[in-house]
């Protein structure tokens, strides 16, 4: 089997259930729902970006590649350590799991790459501090 039906397949699928997610967060009163109706639209214009790749890509590829298991698996062990980490605290977990997924995903980490990734994992869980706390008036757990 390929990569390629398989691929276009759970793209369509996890589409039609952001479109689905997309109708409900519709319905959410107003400011509250300006944060999920963004990420649904965000999420939604990536996957029409990996819909497009995916179209584009030869159909012979195969469909497990050497390694790709080690990524799935770590991505997999990341997320239920979050996933155990939310319990302490938010601002801490989200900050830790998002520096250690972007570190994971650096080609090279030197301390240009370090930097950047705290960076941003700094300021993506800022934003989403301030949008819940700060704006919707949500405490975080």
């Amino acid at each position: 089997m390929t990569t390629r039906p398989l691929e276009l397949a759970l793209l369509g699928v996890v589409a039609l259930f952001c479109l689905l997610l997309l109708v409900e967060a519709w319905q959410i009163r107003p400011p509250a729902h300006v944060f999920p109706l963004a990420v649904l639209i965000t999420t939604l214009a990536l996957l029409l970006l990996a819909l497009g790749r995916a179209a584009m890509r030869p159909p012979g590829a195969p469909l497990f590649a050497p390694g790709r298991g080690r990524v799935v698996l770590a991505a997999a062990a990341g997320l239920a350590l979050y996933a155990l980490a939310m319990s302490a605290h938010y601002l801490a977990a989200t900050f830790l799991f998002l520096f250690a997924a972007y570190l994971f995903l650096l080609e090279r980490r030197d301390r240009r790459g370090v930097a950047t990734a705290a960076l941003v994992a700094a300021m993506a869980t800022g934003v989403t501090w301030l949008t819940f706390s700060g704006w919707l008036g949500v405490n975080l757990p």
